[in-house]
């Protein structure tokens, strides 16, 4: 595509509509900076994509809150602020260039003076098993995200992964489901203990310690083949659906033409979350600095703190 009649310029880019990018958009538009918002994927983020029925309870004033409804708050926000998110809108790449900050997306080309990059880890996907039989029961009996509970009524349901995601929706679907099993390869689950005490209080079954092999469909349902993680013992479980949280796969290539200074996959960043390329500005999980903590609560704190860092820097470069 050439964006040679499709030139914008608004003074602030924010990439990404997860909480932290929303509300940098909404702090922005309230201090006057023309601001749009680009997300490759749905507004919302992850909260909306990956985990939309997880309880969040660490977010001041909405304890236990579903997380897709916490996105779509966040959202309905950014809107009435006057900053209505792009959605599918994904950034194909960023230059610093003589007169500002180019941004590139597959609709049109925009010329910023500032860029706040709150992308998270970029377009992220489900992480696959990558077992045989997998890719032929996906979105039939292998799920990825729970769009609906109810679907899962009276079944019975292995739920693969350890970590906090998976056990959450373990323990929304112990609320819907006749029967459930969560496997994971470690002898001992990574979710918060709260929540692994309240598995075993719902009657959760787990099966620590164990590797899914295959996968083989049938008409009664589907049967997962699974090992010791030592090469030991083999069994076959059998249920009705599967759902696999075993994290994401994420991408930000994006970034690559930007001098940014990382940390492993992150972008560093000062306490005004100003990363090593002027004019650019970052917050929310892309970002590291000593003590970071990956939390909601966190990343919008730190586009707080992102804006009144352009609000700044948009002010210099004016005079």
């Amino acid at each position: 595509m050439t964006h040679d009649d499709a030139v914008l310029e608004p003074e602030l880019a924010i990439i990404g509509a997860g909480p932290a990018g929303l509300t940098a958009g909404v702090f922005a538009v309230d201090k006057g900076i023309d601001t749009v918002i680009l997300e490759g994927g749905r507004a919302g983020g992850q909260l909306a994509t990956l985990y939309p029925h997880k309880p969040v309870y660490n977010y001041p004033g909405n304890s236990g809150i579903p997380a897709g409804s916490l996105a779509k708050r966040m959202v309905r926000q950014a809107v009435e602020s006057g900053v209505a998110p792009s959605e599918e809108c994904e950034v194909s790449g960023l230059r610093i260039v003589e007169n500002g900050i180019s941004v590139e997306t597959d609709r049109a080309r925009y010329l910023v003076s500032a860029v706040i990059l709150a992308c998270g880890m970029g377009l992220v996907l489900p992480r696959r098993l990558e077992v045989d039989g997998e890719r032929e029961v996906e979105g039939k009996k292998l799920f990825y995200v729970i769009d609906d509970p109810d679907g899962w009524n009276e079944t019975k349901v292995v739920v693969v992964g350890g970590g906090d995601g998976a056990a959450d929706n373990a323990l929304l679907l112990a609320r819907h489901a006749a029967e459930v099993t969560i496997i994971h390869r470690r002898e001992a689950l990574r979710a918060q203990e709260r929540t692994v005490e309240a598995l075993r209080s719902a009657g959760v079954r787990m099966l620590l310690g164990w590797d899914v092999g295959h996968i083989v469909d049938s008409t009664d349902g589907i049967s997962l083949h699974v090992k010791r993680a030592d090469g030991g013992e083999e069994r076959r479980i059998d249920c009705l659906r599967v759902l696999v949280n075993i994290g994401v796969r994420a991408n930000t290539d994006f970034l690559r033409t930007l001098p940014l200074e990382r940390v492993k996959a992150r972008v560093a960043v000062d306490t005004e979350m100003r990363t090593s390329a002027d004019g650019v500005f970052a917050c929310g999980d892309l970002v590291a600095y000593p003590g970071k903590s990956r939390l909601i609560v966190t990343a919008v704190g730190e586009a707080a703190t992102a804006v009144n860092s352009v609000e700044r820097y948009l002010r210099k470069r004016r005079h």
